[in-house]
């Protein structure tokens, strides 16, 4: 049996309305926001990484680290377009990792850490329910996991469980 191919999809077409303009152009700690994630890919463990987008400073930047560039001509289609691109562009894969583009305090490690998760056998797919967004109670609480679909975590009522497969997960990093 083949090693299997695992991709890496990169969201990065938002129109950044919210934000008020170009949100991955934006400096953080002296970086434009789209390079810290970029940096954060553990390129090493993966088969091949696309960068899917519609933004000239985004597509430069992924070349930078000899990302494939997808383009993403109609961003405002919602992150579902981008995912279907990047999936079309990674049909060769076995597996594929999403990762959104906005998070500058993303670590290679962390990142690292998931992969070699899911090479063991774990799937992580956190699920974040709109109606509790808007109470004051922590973002963990509002959470459910999944860990390769076997079994489903209610953080209000598992909060031990989920406690310690995280400790699980961040040992084995």
């Amino acid at each position: 049996m083949s090693e299997l191919r695992i991709g890496c999809v990169v969201m990065a077409a938002g129109t950044g309305r919210r934000f008020g303009g170009d949100k991955l152009g934006a400096v953080v700690d002296g970086k434009t926001l789209i390079r810290p994630p970029l940096e954060a890919i553990p390129a090493e463990e993966l088969s091949r990484v696309v960068v899917v987008t519609g933004h000239d400073e985004v597509k430069e930047c992924a070349k930078d680290f000899n990302f494939a560039v997808i383009d993403n001509p109609h961003p405002d289609w919602g992150q579902s377009f981008s995912i279907r691109l990047g999936l079309q562009a990674l049909t060769d894969c076995d597996a594929v990792l999403f990762q959104v583009a906005d998070q500058p305090r993303l670590k290679h490690d962390s990142v690292a850490a998931l992969v070699d998760f899911y090479w063991k056998g774990g799937v992580i797919a956190p699920e974040f329910r709109r109606q509790t967004l808007s109470k004051r109670d922590p973002i963990f609480e509002k959470c459910t996991i999944y860990d390769g679909g076997a079994r489903r975590y209610e953080i209000s009522e598992h909060i031990r469980e989920v406690l310690d497969f995280w400790e699980t997960l961040l040992s084995r990093a």
